[in-house]
């Protein structure tokens, strides 16, 4: 690969570490010609240095960390040039599939990908490795969860990448023109957990974002991005219901598949603790395709000040005792 996915001996978190360079989606494809692959370069080299995942019988005892021993703030901007990165993929994954595509370009492919998954695999490990063994500050705690989470909706987008490819028929123009079953919905930012006071509504800042993760080609005509509140992972009775409790309840994409909540919380969650789930349907010949996300983090909407220290109680009764990881 020329240029393609490698770093210097550097790990890429550190400070002053060069990140990849930009992807190239040609040397991808035609680098293989030459006996060259990911898994025989600089960077596959660092992959096998990575620590594997222990298992859970040799788990050591939980240590204090005053900061993560990762710097989480370079991890992340890996996470943006690998983001980045996919985005130039995909791009040039649908022009390749409608112009059409060889067989030793799919077969390139599929490595490069494969190559990039296990680059987000080993960090995921990582950092799961950190929350088993590590007590952690508490904005720590929840940096360490959004960066699990950046990795996990990049390690589904470039599984949908190469899934994509499996039924792909060589050198001939792309016939399949609606993928729904490689669709995947997601939560990609959420404000939670929180303690919001009845009539407060999110920030921008604070917004609730949702992706549909899609192939390169994709053409299914989709609903409005419709949110349901739960508890305890069940639909709420009718006395809160999602459209009296919540506004808006549903909200179109935007042009990369992106729909934002900017949520306004118009009662309280009578002192329980709650969460919200979305879905979309698309339009498929088949019929109706209903994608769904996990449910998000937990939050609780009280209407008295008074109820501040319950709430926020509830919710750190469940961080430190519904989680491996634990909050000081």
């Amino acid at each position: 690969f020329d240029n393609a996915f490698t770093f210097d001996e550097a790990a890429p978190w550190e400070a002053g570490a060069p990140l990849s360079p930009a992807f190239s989606f040609d040397a991808a494809t035609t680098q293989a010609s030459r006996g060259v692959t990911p898994s025989s370069g600089v960077y596959a080299q660092q992959q096998q240095q990575q620590p594997a995942e222990p298992s859970r019988a040799s788990t050591p005892a939980m240590v204090y960390a005053q900061a993560p021993p990762i710097p989480l703030e370079g991890l992340q901007q890996w996470c943006k040039q690998l983001e980045s990165d996919v985005a130039s993929f995909k791009q040039e994954q649908q022009t390749r599939l409608v112009e059409g595509i060889d067989t030793q370009s799919i077969d390139n492919l599929r490595v490069t990908y494969t190559t990039m998954l296990q680059a987000v695999e080993t960090r995921l490990a990582m950092l799961h490795q950190l929350q088993r063994e590590t007590l952690l500050q508490a904005e720590h705690v929840y940096l360490v969860d959004d960066t699990c989470e950046e990795l996990s909706a990049l390690g589904s987008a470039l599984s949908i990448l190469r899934a994509e490819l499996e039924g792909v028929h060589t050198g001939v123009k792309y016939q399949r023109s609606v993928t729904p079953g490689l669709a995947k919905l997601i939560i990609r930012k959420q404000p939670f957990p929180l303690v919001a006071r009845k009539t407060d509504q999110l920030s921008e800042a604070d917004q609730v974002v949702i992706q549909l993760l899609t192939p390169s080609i994709f053409d299914c005509p989709t609903s409005i991005v419709q949110v349901q509140l739960l508890s305890d992972s069940t639909p709420l009775s009718r006395a809160l219901s999602t459209h009296d409790q919540l506004e808006p309840d549903g909200v179109c994409f935007d042009g990369s598949f992106c729909a934002r909540f900017n949520f306004a919380f118009n009662d309280g969650t009578k002192n329980s603790a709650v969460a919200v789930k979305f879905s979309v349907a698309l339009q498929t010949p088949a019929g109706v395709a209903l994608v769904e996300t996990p449910q998000s983090r937990p939050f609780v909407v009280i209407t008295h000040k008074d109820q501040w220290k319950g709430s926020a109680g509830m919710l750190l009764k469940r961080e430190a005792f519904d989680r491996q990881v634990r909050a000081l």
